[in-house]
């Protein structure tokens, strides 16, 4: 009770000397609010940037598989001992990509760069340390995928949603083969649009044909595989033993992980920015807290006519300290408060007008941050109260009184 009690008085008291607090509650909310300001604003600048990249799934990795003689007939040997290998990691599964050396011509200069996917294929990729881009059709025989610029193009060429194509499919002896598809979607590529240049369109373009189109053709004639991937989802714990098997395999050419390697990149920016964030807030609670020594001196100053008074009437030194630790602690965490509310409200307008702007803006500030925000805070708070309070304990009483 004595303690509620104590921090009634001293809550009393701050607001009957407001005005000699309000020098010491502008610095501490204005200390508090940049502070909280710069912590929400590099987490929330990290974050909006790499945050597609952490939501990338680190399960998935890809093996180019050994094609020494680039035929279909001799990929499918190591194709199928590294299944094999693999298929014993739990709850994994794959997809092959067959990359074929001709350029399949459309129309004019337009070329294609034909890749088959397998039928039960989860993802497409061009390279070992390209994105895993997910699969979200199946596609059937007479179906085709390109990559996004010429799908968009042939869209706008042709008016239809799903256009169609026909182009002929070179083999090694001369012969061709008429395929015609319809595209049904467009997967992300380096690849761009074909242009118009000097009146003939020229260009290039990706298309992705199904498993089952391979076999049709390999009816007809040899196809050539110049690189072929597999696809390996295998959960996370699992892809150092992909990596290792990868490592001494005489079956597999190259592996890697785009969405591994940009996450832990991700997270090695992430950690490098934390630490520069944390050099730059030692720096401003050392400032901060020649600030607060700076206020709390002049707040002292304005008050010393009444401890002389309460010490001549038997108030005792632990009494005058503990009224003004209470009264340090309530300012300063009241503010502390304060400066939290306005520093949110000040974000979510932020996040209000960049949201009408078209952009998604998240919020974020980090439970290490929140927490050393909080703790050194509480923790200035404290520490400066007690000194306070202990210079409270040394006004000299006779002087301060024949001053006044």
């Amino acid at each position: 009770m004595n303690v509620f009690r104590n921090f009634g008085h001293a809550m009393g008291m701050v607001l009957r000397n407001i005005r000699s607090y309000l020098f010491l509650s502008m610095t501490v909310l204005l200390s508090f609010c940049f502070l909280l300001v710069y912590l929400i604003a590099t987490d929330s600048e990290t974050y909006n940037t790499y945050k597609d990249i952490l939501a990338r799934n680190p399960e998935t990795s890809i093996l180019q598989i050994l094609n020494d003689d680039h035929s279909y007939e001799g990929i499918q040997e190591g194709h199928l001992a590294v299944r094999d290998h693999l298929s014993r990691i739990p709850d994994s599964h794959f997809s092959m990509i067959y990359r074929s050396p001709y350029s399949a011509r459309f129309i004019q200069s337009v070329y294609f760069e034909v890749v088959f996917i397998e039928d039960d294929a989860f993802g497409t990729a061009q390279e070992p340390f390209s994105e895993v881009e997910p699969l979200d059709v199946r596609l059937s025989d007479g179906q085709a995928l390109a990559n996004e610029a010429f799908y968009e193009w042939m869209q706008l060429s042709t008016g239809e949603e799903h256009p169609s194509l026909a182009f002929d499919y070179p083999f090694d002896d001369g012969t061709m083969e008429r395929v015609s598809v319809t595209l049904v979607g467009g997967r992300r590529s380096n690849t761009a649009a074909p242009s118009v240049v000097n009146g003939s369109l020229t260009g290039g373009a990706v298309l992705y044909l199904p498993y089952s189109t391979m076999l049709h053709l390999l009816e007809s004639g040899p196809i050539d595989c110049m690189n072929s991937f597999l696809i390996v989802y295998a959960p996370a714990e699992y892809q150092e033993a992909v990596y290792d098997y990868a490592k001494t395999s005489p079956y597999v050419q190259g592996y890697g992980s785009y969405n591994l390697m940009s996450i832990n990149a991700a997270k090695l920016s992430i950690r490098s920015a934390i630490g520069q964030r944390s050099l730059m807030l030692c720096f401003f609670y050392v400032i901060l807290a020649v600030n607060l020594y700076g206020s709390f001196r002049n707040a002292l100053n304005d008050r010393k006519f009444e401890i002389g008074v309460k010490r001549a009437i038997g108030a005792s030194k632990a009494n005058i300290a503990a009224q003004f630790t209470a009264e340090g602690l309530i300012v300063i965490v009241g503010n502390l408060l304060l400066s939290v509310y306005l520093v949110l409200t000040g974000f979510l307008i932020y996040k209000t007008i960049r949201k009408a702007q078209g952009i998604v803006y998240t919020i974020s500030l980090g439970w290490s941050a929140l927490a050393g925000y909080i703790i050194c805070c509480l923790a200035l708070a404290l520490l400066f109260s007690l000194i306070f309070a202990w210079q409270t304990s040394k006004v000299n009483v006779i002087d301060n009184l024949r001053a006044e």
